[in-house]
């Protein structure tokens, strides 16, 4: 049985579309439980509105959503209803909860992990946390980005570690064997980058990995490599210029689509709506599931703060897979 707590506040959306999302859940595998937090009366009241009649959802009361602050540590420590502090300290005093899922904060996360889980040790030396996001690449598989935003100053021991994490990750996430590691950089060759890169790219290359070197900025989406490293804020960036262009793609073949319709050229505008369509089921936040927090002890998945109830059934999927393929096993087993 893989045990999923799963965190219902702190969405941008209403408790009606989570607890939506928490319901589609439950009905995924037989193999799965469920323990949510949110405010129990409603939560109960709203899953027999969904027609939920299963056993595999244990719900912890907890009426807190934490949202942007300026002091998550204080926020996290001190206010004992918020459902993401309630859910991190129930897994971490129980062994047998594989994972943990949430919708809330990304600044809040990586606070709560840290004040709660475990870091890592990766040859004695504990890891700074990473948040890896899965994208699309040209040959139709995905890749890994990480760090997107957890630790913003890095050290180039921070990148070797980003690296292992990454690999048992992309391993766990879709079976990629042996996955090709490459180094954010602004060339290819082994001489370009700042010092930080340098560092991290004569230590990557000893390392038992299929490290292929250093990635330009144009060659990211280009099935480069299966686990592209970076420190937190590059990483960040590359990731919302991503999701940026392939929103201004789609509204472009929008426009299209519509001037097709207006001129009565229906094939040209039934092609440009399939492409839109297709494009939107790649690069969807809904559709990707979400960002995995790697470095501590527990299965981590954040989705989008405006997530919706299929948001809520991927992260959960997410996790599942992770912990059904032994990512934490993985790691050590490199």
């Amino acid at each position: 049985m893989v045990k999923i707590a799963v965190d219902l506040l702190g969405s941008d959306n209403s408790l009606e579309e989570i607890v939506k999302g928490l319901y589609k859940a439950s009905l995924i595998d037989c193999d799965i439980e469920l323990i949510a937090f949110g405010p129990k009366e409603e939560v109960e009241e709203l899953l027999k509105e969904n027609g939920y009649k299963g056993s595999n959802v244990k719900i912890v009361d907890a009426n807190y959503g934490i949202k942007s602050l300026d002091n998550y540590f204080l926020e996290l420590k001190t206010n004992k209803n918020a459902s993401m502090a309630r859910a991190l300290r129930y897994i971490r005093d129980n062994d047998d909860v594989d994972c943990f899922v949430t919708t809330g904060t990304t600044g809040a996360l990586v606070t709560g992990a840290m004040l709660y889980l475990k870091p890592l040790e990766l040859d004695g030396v504990k890891s700074s946390p990473c948040l890896a996001a899965c994208l699309p690449n040209s040959s139709g598989r995905y890749f890994c980005i990480l760090d997107c935003g957890a630790t913003t100053e890095v050290k180039s021991s921070d990148l070797v570690a980003f690296a292992k994490l990454g690999s048992a990750f992309i391993k766990a996430y879709q079976g990629t064997e042996s996955p090709r590691v490459g180094l954010i950089s602004n060339g290819s060759e082994e001489s370009k980058g700042n010092q930080l890169t340098k560092e991290a790219f004569q230590l990557l290359k000893e390392l038992k990995i299929n490290f292929v070197g250093n990635i330009e900025g144009n060659k990211i989406t280009e099935d480069s490599c299966d686990v592209l490293v970076c420190d937190g804020f590059s990483g960040n960036i590359v990731l919302k210029n991503i999701e940026g262009t392939a929103k201004m793609l789609i509204k472009d073949l929008f426009r299209e689509a519509k001037k097709a319709e207006i001129r009565g050229d229906i094939q040209t505008m039934d092609v440009l709506m399939k492409t839109i369509s297709n494009l939107m089921s790649k690069y969807d936040f809904n559709s990707l599931g979400g960002s995995t927090l790697l470095g501590v002890n527990k299965i981590v998945v954040k989705g989008h703060g405006a997530a919706t109830s299929d948001t809520i059934v991927n992260i959960v999927k997410q996790a599942y897979v992770m912990k059904k393929n032994d990512y934490l096993g993985l790691i050590y087993n490199k």
